[in-house]
């Protein structure tokens, strides 16, 4: 199937270029959580495109070796904070 339209929102440099920045730095577990709520840079973002809303579904943090996932639905609360719930695979 071919999409409708390209879909590449205006904030995806900004987006993209935060994420490269973050492996220069050392990551623990709730630096990781933060790093994904940032709306700053677009990590987390929700806007309209072709006059359409858009935006973060899910945060996902996986950790392979101990089988577990935690998942976040999209924007959260008010203040921007995620409620993860942890799932073993």
């Amino acid at each position: 199937l071919d999409a409708k339209k390209p879909f590449r929102p205006d904030d995806s440099p900004a987006r993209y270029g935060r994420l490269r920045s973050l492996v220069e730095n050392p990551i623990n577990h709730n630096s990781l959580q933060g790093d994904l709520n940032d709306r700053e840079s677009h990590v987390c973002a929700h806007s309209m495109m072709f006059g359409e809303p858009y935006g973060t579904i899910w945060s996902v943090i996986a950790c392979p070796e101990d089988g577990q996932l935690e998942i976040a639905q999209g924007k959260g609360h008010d203040g921007g904070e995620m409620d993860y719930r942890a799932y073993r695979v």
